[in-house]
């Protein structure tokens, strides 16, 4: 997936100290905007490798291009939750 050499080279090249996801629901399959069709699964691994790095994360929500679609927001993020296994770093 493209968005592991990508999130690689900008941990590295900016060393962040903590990290804010914008967890919308563009880049998901069946939205208006699905330039990276993800599946569900694909989006969680994606936030799954950010929380891996062990640095202090903010995920945030957002998002609702899903009108027409057979997945709304909400399911997406309530799968996210669930997939990370409510992780909270704390530091």
């Amino acid at each position: 997936m493209i968005f592991y050499s990508v999130y690689e080279m900008v941990i590295e090249t900016y060393n962040p100290l903590s990290i804010i996801c914008q967890c919308g629901a563009d880049g998901l399959a069946y939205d208006e905007m699905d330039s990276f069709n993800l599946s569900s699964e694909a989006y969680v691994e994606c936030i799954k490798l950010i929380l891996d790095s062990r640095l202090p994360t903010l995920l945030l929500g957002g998002g609702e291009h899903l009108k027409y679609s057979q997945i709304s927001v909400g399911n997406v993020h309530q799968y996210e939750i669930n997939a990370v296994n409510f992780q909270v770093l704390i530091t």
